[in-house]
């Protein structure tokens, strides 16, 4: 309810960013979640599956219900590897909406991991986000990561498992430097989008003529 009540205070042409929990989604709990092709949704059996098969739910539906009555903006971040954007209601939502979907590194704007980050929305300039990571890029990454020293978010195991360490939830937080691209993304989408009311273009327009006096 708290979060519907937030989300109404949006104007047209806000930005509502939606980054729901990944952890029952991606490849590290994939043998909780048992997601596949067929079936996104997972383990029925399992409350953690279902616990967030229902927060994806139901922030489709709100997505739904703001963009009819607020008509924001809306964009929905996840991992590359996750499979919420492969729920049902998920696609619905984004043939309803005609949303593009974009993939973006984070190391791109200072993250300590690749990040890989599927970005699902209808803002305009979604696109200004998009980056590719080329093995060349890669390698000057790999480079710069290695001369710095971060703490350990993950550990491979001799059988090839990837169990995450306590850092690893550090990862979910945005580089400033990716903040402020996505806000100038809004900024310029809104004022493309912008249409300035009467009362605004007459005081325009006085203020011209009295500098042309």
């Amino acid at each position: 309810m708290q979060m519907l009540l937030k989300a109404l205070r949006l104007l047209p042409h806000s930005l509502l960013w939606a980054g729901p929990p990944c952890s029952m989604f991606i490849f590290l709990g994939s043998s909780q979640h048992l997601r596949h092709l067929f079936g996104p949704e997972g383990a029925p059996w399992d409350r953690a599956t279902r616990l967030a098969n229902i927060i994806a739910c139901n922030m489709v539906t709100l997505l739904f219900i703001i963009k009819e009555v607020r008509n924001p903006w809306v964009v929905i971040e996840q991992p590359k590897g996750s499979w919420m954007l492969k729920l049902p209601p998920v696609v619905q939502l984004k043939n309803a909406l005609g949303m593009m979907r974009v993939l973006t590194y984070q190391c791109f704007w200072g993250h300590q991991l690749e990040k890989a980050t599927w970005l699902l929305g209808d803002l305009p300039t979604l696109n200004s986000l998009q980056r590719t990571l080329t093995m060349e890029k890669r390698h000057k990454y790999s480079e710069k990561r290695n001369n710095k020293k971060y703490e350990p978010m993950y550990v491979k195991g001799e059988d090839g498992t990837v169990h995450g360490l306590p850092a690893l939830a550090k990862s979910a937080v945005y580089p400033k430097r990716f903040c402020n691209a996505i806000a100038k993304a809004w900024e310029k989408a809104r004022s493309a989008a912008y249409v300035p009311t009467m009362a605004e273009r007459c005081a325009h327009k006085r203020k011209a003529d009295d500098q042309d006096n």
